[in-house]
């Protein structure tokens, strides 16, 4: 009955599919079909006024634009999403008037890279107090890999962030001006993708350590 009830709390008809084998090429294609105004399309799913530039979808991987998720995945482009509250408090201290909470971002791992963050040699010596190139630390990982606790992370690109930011739920409310403040701020970005390089566990307070850049 999981469907049904999630149908009803939600208010509108859902199904639930089990994860089939990467394989099943047919359950994950995408079935959709782009509407004739694409840029119409995409401005509306990225929040995005007409004179706001579009993200550069040419970064993500190819099969995300024919299947509804990588196959044998039920995620929408990369398994994890990493954010700073060193890079969440720049947007915020950017923004009188919008609240900036975790829960509009979703990521899986919140970091504090100005306390738990530790540094190979051959990396910005700063980036341990927050300080490095960028006031959102994560943009300086991507192409660099991060153990935690037991896993180690591979970082690949910056995230460009959606609507969904913008909705309103429980007390937070309809804010467009979210996706104001992430285009004039950081290109309309905030946190960034992953995949797992090691299995392994992780728990909250584990140290975060950043290694050499990976080809």
């Amino acid at each position: 009955e999981c469907a049904a009830k999630v149908s009803r709390a939600i208010g509108r008809e859902i199904s639930l599919e089990g994860l089939r084998p990467a394989d099943d090429l047919e359950f994950y294609k995408n079935k959709g079909s782009l509407p004739a105004d694409v840029e119409g399309y995409l401005r509306d799913l990225f929040a995005r006024t007409k004179d706001e530039p579009l993200p550069d979808l040419a970064k993500f991987p190819p099969e995300i634009f024919q299947y509804s998720s990588p196959p044998g995945t039920f995620f929408d482009a990369y398994p994890l999403l990493l954010m700073t509250e060193q890079g969440l408090g720049h947007l915020q201290q950017q923004s009188d008037e919008s609240r900036f909470d975790v829960r509009r971002f979703r990521p899986n791992l919140l970091i504090d890279a100005a306390v738990d963050a530790t540094l190979d040699a051959t990396l910005d010596e700063t980036l341990n107090e927050g300080k490095g190139s960028s006031p959102v630390p994560e943009f300086d990982w991507c192409g660099k890999q991060i153990r935690i606790g037991g896993a180690v992370l591979k970082v690949t690109i910056e995230c460009p962030r959606c609507v969904m930011t913008t909705v309103g739920f429980d007390d937070l409310p309809k804010d467009p001006r979210i996706m104001r403040t992430l285009v004039r701020e950081s290109g309309g970005n905030l946190g960034v993708y992953a995949t797992i390089a090691v299995a392994g566990t992780v728990a909250v307070g584990d140290a975060v350590q950043l290694e050499p850049a990976t080809s």
